[in-house]
């Protein structure tokens, strides 16, 4: 009987290890399934990242571009400024010149009619 109880308890031994070994089976399947779908999403995150570091360092090299032509504009937009206030000034000698032109005329009209009458005077 003792040898009937180690049998049946060894029997029961074993099928518990079976049953408890395709468990395991199954649990080691399951986690071997999670660890390969973990990959291909780590794959699939590793690919995204590059993706996203190539667009950043495109969006990095766009912003340095945005910032240089900034510059140019600021200082293309200095050197219209500046030609514009030496144009203003050009502007105001201009008018002061035909303001003194106007002067001047006025001075020369009545010489030029005396011009005009000299030759009359001396011919009397």
């Amino acid at each position: 009987m003792a040898n009937n109880r180690i049998t049946v308890a060894v029997i029961m031994l074993l099928c518990c290890s079976v049953v408890l070994t395709g468990c395991k089976d199954d649990e080691k399947e399951k986690a071997l399934e999670e660890v390969s779908n973990l990959k291909a999403q780590l794959t699939k995150v590793e690919g995204e990242l590059a993706q996203i570091t190539t667009e950043r360092d495109a969006l990095k090299t766009a912003a340095d571009e945005v910032i240089t032509l900034r510059e140019k504009v600021d200082k293309v937009t200095k050197e219209r400024n500046l030609a514009v206030d030496k144009a203003r000034i050009a502007q105001a000698e201009v008018e002061r010149l035909k303001g003194q032109l106007a002067e001047q005329r006025q001075k020369v009209l009545p010489l030029e009619e005396q011009d005009i009458k000299l030759p009359e005077a001396v011919s009397r």
